[in-house]
This record gives C-alpha cells, sequence and structure tokens, in this order.
C-alpha cells in the first residue's frame, strides 16, 4: 500500500487492489471503497453492490447525495478549479468495469472531476 502525505489509504480485508507500476502517490481525499459486496464512502454504508449491477441507471443515487453533502464540505482547488475536487476510488480487483463507471459517473456529477484509483504499487521488472 502507497502512503499518503500524512497517512496510509484506508485498507479492507474485503478489497483486494489492482496493481500498478505507477510512481505518484496518492493525495489525502475522500475515498470511496468499492468491495464484491458493498459501497462504502468514508467509512459509511452507501448502497449493495448486487443491487446497483442490476440498475440501469448511470448513476448511484445514494452516492450522489453523500457527494453532493461531501461537496459542500469539501474545497475546489483554487489553482485548478476546472479539475473540481479530488477523489480516491478503492475499488476490489474483480469489480466490472460497468460499476466503475457508474461510480465514476457519480463523482464526477457531484463535483469530484479530479479522480485517482488506489492500487498496489509494483516494481518494474519485479522480483
Amino acid at each position: 500500500m502507497v502512503n499518503q502525505s500524512d497517512g496510509v489509504v484506508p485498507t479492507s480485508d474485503s478489497i483486494q487492489l489492482p496493481a500498478s507500476i505507477s510512481e505518484n502517490e496518492p493525495k489525502e481525499n475522500i475515498v470511496i471503497m468499492i468491495s464484491k459486496e458493498d459501497i462504502v464512502v468514508q467509512g459509511r454504508f452507501i448502497a449493495s453492490t448486487s443491487k446497483l449491477l442490476q440498475s440501469q441507471e448511470d448513476i448511484i443515487p445514494e452516492l450522489k447525495t453523500e457527494l453532493d453533502y461531501l461537496a459542500t464540505r469539501t474545497p475546489v482547488n483554487a489553482a485548478a478549479p476546472e479539475k473540481g475536487r479530488p477523489i480516491t476510488i478503492m475499488g476490489d480487483k474483480e469489480i466490472g468495469y460497468s460499476l466503475l463507471k457508474k461510480v465514476m459517473s457519480t463523482c464526477a456529477k457531484s463535483g469530484f472531476n479530479d479522480i485517482s484509483l488506489a492500487v498496489n504499487q509494483t516494481q518494474l521488472g519485479g522480483s
């Protein structure tokens, strides 16, 4: 797990992050955790993934409500307001792209356009 500037990205036994050789370290942001069972924002249960996978909606209403609230408490970067607010998504490597796309679309609708995806850092050419 890669350290944040003043802490560590929260961990969960229910989420297996994909690996990456990226050297960018995550910033301290609001964190959305997507496991095979549920979506949690800042430790608060939002919705079950099975329910969301059955939905034809592009936006997740429960997640949008929570993010709209958090947007009132999260400043936009004054130096680059077009980037929107920062957010980190920790998605289990087994979740489907369709669910990840719904989460990302919902983030963007709530002004969280500066999206980072949490991964486990691996070495290039690994040993």
